[in-house]
């Protein structure tokens, strides 16, 4: 596949094989390179903002101890919905213990070794989508069991980055219907049209992360 180089970086457009992207055509509209340059340029100043709580994995202890503090307040709670609760806070602890463990041992270090090779120009940087009023433009990058996707979000100028990572094992909790609040049921299911429906060739369509 081909792919352009600007000032040592290759660009190119996005195919997608298998269950990740590669390179196609390269990009060669100015204002789209420029667009992609400043995608990485805000990925590398949040990585370095952020690089002390992702070295230390600190940011997943900040989330271990919020649901372990939740658990102490509603230890004595006799309640069918906290009961509830409790069997999937339980278990996201004991996910985030794992994902602490991964990380320490093999996701930080891709992840240094991403972003050394985007400072070198060694890795595709590859591109979906387009900066309008209706469709997001997007810069894919890979590295072994890591993928990051920086998004410039469509109708605004605010940028997510979402680290993505492969090989973690999820799991399931069985519990009661606790959404037997129609009004509630209700809320939820809109809330979730609001922010993750939308309409695909006609035909309705719900993504959610």
């Amino acid at each position: 596949m081909s792919s352009a180089r600007v000032n040592g970086l290759r660009i190119c457009w996005g195919v997608k094989r298998g269950r990740r992207l590669v390179c196609g055509e390269p990009v060669t509209d100015e204002e789209t390179i420029k667009e992609v340059k400043e995608l990485i340029e805000e990925l590398k100043r949040r990585i370095e903002k952020h690089k002390s709580k992702l070295e230390t994995v600190a940011f997943i202890d900040e989330l271990i101890g919020l649901l372990e503090r939740w658990l102490g307040e509603h230890r004595d709670d006799k309640g069918e919905k906290v009961k509830e609760a409790t069997k999937i806070v339980e278990k996201m602890i004991e996910l985030l213990r794992k994902l602490r463990r991964e990380w320490s041992e093999r996701y930080w270090r891709q992840l240094l070794e991403l972003m050394e090779l985007l400072e070198k120009n060694a890795i595709d940087v590859i591109v979906t989508g387009k900066n309008s009023d209706d469709k997001s433009l997007m810069v894919h990058l890979y590295n072994k069991g890591i993928a990051i996707e920086v998004s410039k979000i469509a109708k605004s100028e605010s940028t997510t980055i979402s680290l993505i990572l492969s090989k973690l094992k999820g799991d399931h909790v069985d519990v009661l219907n606790v959404f037997n609040d129609k009004k509630v049921l209700k809320a939820v299911q809109h809330g979730w049209e609001m922010t993750d429906g939308s309409i695909v060739e006609g035909y309705p369509r719900m993504v959610t992360n």
